[in-house]
């Protein structure tokens, strides 16, 4: 059964990138991909086996990666 992870990328050139690295390189992956945090943060209760998390600046300018780092701590700890 493929891992689950969960890529953050609001590039989608470089995302693509990212989830053709994880499911055809490095096999044994199931990407699920996310533009936005907030809709990442949503799922977690699908308890993904990684997460990567782009330098991301959200459109609304408010809050980092870091923030979201911060966010998912809290979370899943």
């Amino acid at each position: 059964m493929p891992k689950v992870v969960f890529i953050v990328e609001d590039d989608l050139v470089q995302q693509k990138m990212l989830q053709h690295h994880f499911e055809e390189m490095l096999g044994n992956y199931a990407v699920r991909t996310f533009t936005d945090p907030e809709d990442m943060l949503a799922h977690l209760d699908e308890k993904p086996f990684a997460i990567v998390l782009d330098h991301f600046f959200s459109q609304k300018k408010d809050k980092t990666g870091l923030d979201y780092l911060k966010a998912l701590k809290k979370k899943r700890p």
